[in-house]
């Protein structure tokens, strides 16, 4: 009959589209199951940081004036970081000797603390700039009190950089500050120093942050 001649060609193409999609679905298994990996190696990266992880807050009035996120980039943090690189760009393992190399390097003579910083005047979230609004000084246990060196502001919200700072909140900036630990040939951070305290002070309020450094 005229229906079988037409329906038995339709069922066929259909069988074969049900297999083509099982084996999509496998693939698709397949791929997420490596995803699942990285998002595991993210939640132990962000396990790994929480510790350190240390929030400022400034207000007054009942309004806010100032919220932060500060990460010191200690030797645990900074390997951390180096294997979280290390597995979204696919380095080699001479690439990843390099980069731990470098960052021991800068470990050496300089702390780095990364800061997710919000103030609700945009024009004055400027830490990074020629004359910025907030200050940022690093206090070491004898009171004595250090500008940073160097000030970064990380632009791209890049996947691999949202992993790195979780912290980073959608209305906040985020910046490096990198601080000596040496000054005039005398140390301002020791190596048997457990922590370290951040001023963060404007015309609009001051707060101290104790940093833990191991």
């Amino acid at each position: 009959m005229l229906w079988q001649r037409w329906i038995g060609p339709w069922l066929l193409a259909l069988g074969m589209a049900l297999a083509a999609g099982c084996g999509a679905v496998q693939q698709v298994k397949s791929d997420l199951g490596i995803g699942d990996a990285v998002i595991d190696e993210s939640a132990q990266y962000q396990e790994l940081i929480k510790p350190y992880l240390v929030k400022g807050r400034i207000y007054r009035n009942l309004g806010t004036e100032m919220l932060c996120t500060a990460l010191p980039l200690n030797s645990k943090v900074r390997r951390a970081r180096v294997a979280m690189m290390a597995k979204a760009k696919a380095m080699t393992p001479e690439q990843v000797r390099r980069l731990l190399a470098e960052e021991q390097k800068i470990q050496e003579r300089y702390c780095e603390v990364v800061l997710s910083f919000y103030v609700p005047d945009r024009k004055s979230n400027n830490l990074a700039g020629l004359h910025p609004d907030w200050l940022v000084f690093l206090v070491n246990q004898e009171g004595q009190r250090q500008l940073p060196v160097d000030r970064r502001r990380i632009k791209r919200r890049s996947a691999l950089n949202q992993t790195l700072y979780p912290f980073w909140g959608l209305w906040d900036r985020l910046y490096i500050l990198r601080y000596k630990r040496t000054i005039k040939g005398r140390s301002f951070i020791k190596p048997t120093d457990r922590q370290v305290r951040m001023l963060i002070t404007g015309a609009r309020g001051r707060t101290v942050l104790t940093l833990p450094l191991r």
